[in-house]
């Protein structure tokens, strides 16, 4: 059964199936086998199209705004829990299997990774930016607008103008962590 089977389908499918077996045994004409067929066609149309209708009916509403959820071992768990084993990787390249053989380690390790995600995307879409490693935040380059001084780079991180032989400006370089310097 699927979201938008119904009686009417299921009725016109039994049938469909009982006339195409009797046709096979040459106890029925093949047009009835036909006209049963065209029947089933119409009645798995007329259920979908129902059914997407009252998908497009639906009510809009506002955006949940507020602090994002904090994701709990639990959570974690469950989702692992239902996942379904031989399915592809995708782009990070972990497996179902590779989760489910980690236990509590890997459970735990995308608990902390999925909760820095919500916590950086959430000071991110306020024009934040995030320094892991020291834990603080500073203002987003996007926000400071100034063009670098004439004969000058801008810096990598706030824009702000710098000489040629150095990437960032004498601020940035204390939030920007040494493996990228």
């Amino acid at each position: 059964m699927t979201w938008w089977w119904n009686e009417e389908v299921e009725n016109s499918i039994k049938e469909k199936q009982k006339l195409w077996s009797d046709w096979k045994r040459g106890l029925v004409n093949k047009d009835m086998y036909l006209v049963a067929k065209r029947t089933a066609r119409r009645a798995i149309y007329k259920a979908k199209t129902e059914a997407e209708k009252a998908r497009e009916n639906l009510e809009v509403t506002e955006a949940v705004a507020g602090p994002a959820i904090r994701i709990e071992k639990e959570m974690v768990r469950k989702a692992v829990s239902k996942m379904k084993k031989g399915k592809a990787a995708g782009p990070s390249g972990v497996v179902t299997e590779m989760l489910k053989a980690s236990g509590e380690t890997g459970i735990e390790m995308i608990k902390n990774l999925t909760n820095q995600i919500t916590w950086r995307k959430a000071l991110e879409s306020k024009d934040l930016r995030v320094n892991v490693t020291k834990t603080k935040v500073m203002i987003s380059g996007c926000t400071v607008g100034k063009p670098p001084e004439k004969g000058k780079f801008p810096c990598s991180v706030c824009g702000k103008g710098v000489r040629s032989n150095s990437i960032f400006c004498g601020t940035c370089k204390h939030w920007v962590p040494t493996q990228e310097l």
